[in-house]
């Protein structure tokens, strides 16, 4: 697979070491690497992960992605994820409510841009630097100004 312009690549498949997929622990691979930008602890990183796989199954039955949301955050899929990480209910609002105020829930939905778009084959993955004209050490790892936005 080539890209126009880039230059560099890295492949990660089952002979490179890792065993990813999305049944087994992609998911939190995936949180994981996000981690500069949503910044969350290891149990929140962890609760993520487990609602970004239960959406990915999900997504094999439910076409519709207004009714794929739905269900995902409606209490039984979320007392089941919260019971699958071992949090109680108390720490589950926390968590919930520090994923609303950070932006990880936007609308009662899990932010697009945190929801990888897999495929049968892995996922695609291009990460591009943009870097700003002023001086980027003010601004860097904060949001939005205007909207509080961490991942526009």
């Amino acid at each position: 697979m080539a890209v126009e312009g880039v230059t560099n690549a890295l492949v990660i498949d089952s002979g490179s070491g890792l065993d990813v997929s999305p049944e087994g622990d992609f998911f939190k691979l995936w949180v994981q690497f996000l981690k500069p930008l949503h910044h969350l602890t290891s149990k929140e990183m962890e609760l993520l992960a487990a609602f970004l796989k239960k959406r990915y199954e999900l997504e094999k039955v439910i076409s519709d992605s207004s009714l794929l949301e739905t269900v995902l955050m409606n209490e039984d899929t979320k007392r089941e994820v919260r019971k699958s990480c071992g949090v109680t209910p108390k720490h589950f609002q926390v968590i919930m409510s520090r994923f609303r105020k950070n932006g990880v829930l936007k609308n009662g939905r899990i932010h697009l841009k945190l929801i990888p778009h897999v495929h049968e084959d892995g996922v695609g993955l291009m990460v591009y630097f943009k870097f700003n004209a002023g001086d980027n050490r003010k601004s860097a790892g904060k949001g939005s100004k205007e909207t509080g936005d961490k991942y526009k």
